[in-house]
């Protein structure tokens, strides 16, 4: 799955948003490389950067995935996943929360941002072309995936701003998810 590159401008400049291609490999495991320890803990926990960058790349097309990446020219500033199925555990965890999931309608949204690029703006643009993308393809309710650690009060406060409620919480996440 593959969508039309956009332009997002920020303040001084634009980023391209668009879809990862294989080309991207050296520049995704730079991005993930860039990431502080506290980011790569929220995001991916310990994974290596190249190796993570590589299976990225690798499930291009293969699966019901969507890869975006936002391109400011010399680098890969964020990266945003959507998934367009709903695994069993999660099934499990929202029944328990009294929600039903449908991959008819529903789709998995996790976001990544470079941390010199947190807070510059970009991310509540990524996230509007990400909802028109998911919007294009039927869904109408953005699910983050994985949920969000409770420790990371600064992703919690950018998704409540951004329309996301709390559904429920195990002793490690906080399910949330938004209508689009």
């Amino acid at each position: 799955m593959r969508f039309e590159p956009v332009e997002v401008q920020l303040p001084g400049r634009g980023v391209v948003f668009r879809s990862l291609t294989t080309a991207d490999l050296d520049r995704l495991g730079s991005f993930y490389a860039s990431l502080s320890n506290r980011s790569r803990e929220f995001w991916h926990r310990d994974a290596d950067a190249r190796t993570l960058a590589r299976g990225h790349c690798d499930a291009i097309d293969q699966f019901d995935k969507l890869r975006l990446v936002a391109d400011d020219g010399a680098a890969i500033v964020a990266v945003f996943e959507l998934s367009f199925s709903i695994p069993d555990g999660d099934h499990a965890r929202f029944a328990a929360y009294g929600l039903t999931l449908d991959e008819r309608t529903d789709v998995r949204f996790g976001p990544c941002v470079r941390d010199d690029e947190q807070g510059s703006g970009l991310a509540p643009r990524l996230l509007a072309e990400t909802a028109r993308i998911a919007l294009r393809e039927g869904r109408n309710r953005l699910i983050l995936w994985g949920g969000v650690q409770p420790e990371n009060r600064r992703a919690r406060r950018f998704y409540e701003r951004e329309g996301f409620s709390e559904i429920g919480r195990t002793p490690l996440i906080i399910d949330m998810m938004r209508p689009i």
